[in-house]
């Protein structure tokens, strides 16, 4: 598992706008081999996408390889993230959401979590706008970072202020009412930082255990990635010793423990599969960089989209849908991730 464009709790870094996660299960055996068969004629000692992606002929190698991975979907699984609509995101999870709580309205219970960021994500651009948006999510992103008063009132500020915009009032009110009901004690008493790679890899593993469910499987991650950065939380939430729990039901359902025997930091020279992870994780933020940011689209980044297919298995990203999209038992496994980080600590 590796992934690419990572920017740490910088969400709206304008040149990596997509985080990419990818994993796969091929052996270290099959690994060497479609390097030898694809990229024989790299001369470097260690595949790293950023450098292939520079040589026309080393593009074509890897278009070559994403229309020939054996196995599809049941060997590779990807996790796509769009930075700033993830951000947008947080403010509907951790403020707008929260303070409904207080009314005794659960949103994430309804679905409407997705549907009410996709809301937000096309309409406050239009009738706020896009220098005020870009404004609020730079804002929103600070305060998250910094936790003061003072980015606290340079959020909001703006927010209480603006009147007699129908549509934008509509809107913000949505913000007005976090802002009355739990004000800036709710920011101080926050958990975390605005970092999505530990959430995406997460999702990956259970997508896997979907997959395996009666298989413990051993995680290999490269020693830099993310998630080397976020250790015991990851070593805590992945331990086969976490009692059983399962959340929703049907496809979205999470089950707990995550069927994950050990996870293994490795160095990435000395380690083709995760070279493989690597090029593949690169792939993946390419093609959809160019569907991130208008205007970056290219014949290139169109062949790796079509090169790719329907590959992405788990995907975070803005689009017109306001259907509802249950997730039972947020709360159920916020207090599980506490208890686990406990029990690890205890040890």
């Amino acid at each position: 598992m590796d992934e690419s464009g990572y920017t740490g709790t910088d969400l709206l870094n304008r040149s990596q706008p997509v985080l990419a996660i990818s994993s796969h299960r091929y052996t270290e055996q099959e690994s060497i081999r479609l390097k030898t068969e694809f990229f024989k004629r790299v001369q470097a000692p260690e595949l790293k996408y950023s450098m292939l992606a520079k040589s026309p002929r080393h593009r074509q190698a890897i278009l070559e390889l994403l229309a020939s991975l054996p196995g599809g979907r049941r060997q590779v699984k990807v996790y796509v993230f769009h930075k700033r609509f993830g951000l947008l995101t947080k403010i509907v999870d951790l403020f707008i959401i929260e303070s409904m709580h207080y009314t005794g309205l659960d949103l994430y219970s309804l679905g409407g979590h997705i549907p009410l960021a996709n809301l937000l994500w096309f309409t406050l651009p239009v009738f706020g706008g896009q220098g005020f948006f870009d404004q609020l999510l730079t804002d929103f992103q600070s305060m998250l970072i910094s936790r003061t008063l003072e980015s606290y009132e340079r959020f909001f500020r703006p927010v209480r202020l603006i009147r007699g915009q129908q549509k934008l009032d509509e809107l913000l009110d949505y913000l007005r009412i976090a802002d009355r009901v739990m004000g800036y004690a709710h920011l101080r008493n926050l958990h975390g930082e605005p970092e999505v790679a530990h959430a995406g890899a997460m999702a990956l593993v259970q997508s896997w255990r979907r997959s395996l469910p009666r298989s413990p499987f051993q995680l290999i991650h490269d020693r830099s990635s993310a998630i080397a950065n976020n250790w015991e939380a990851w070593q805590a939430l992945t331990s086969p010793d976490n009692p059983p729990l399962v959340i929703g039901t049907g496809d979205e359902r999470f089950v707990l423990p995550l069927n994950v025997r050990e996870t293994r930091l490795a160095i990435s020279h000395e380690h083709v599969g995760l070279q493989m992870a690597d090029v593949l994780a690169g792939a993946v933020a390419a093609a959809w960089r160019g569907r991130a940011i208008e205007g970056e689209e290219s014949e290139y980044s169109n062949s790796l989209a079509a090169a790719l297919g329907e590959l992405p298995s788990q995907i975070l990203w803005p689009n017109l849908s306001i259907k509802p999209v249950k997730q039972r038992g947020s709360e159920q496994l916020i207090s599980y991730t506490q208890d686990a980080l406990h029990r690890y600590r205890g040890r």
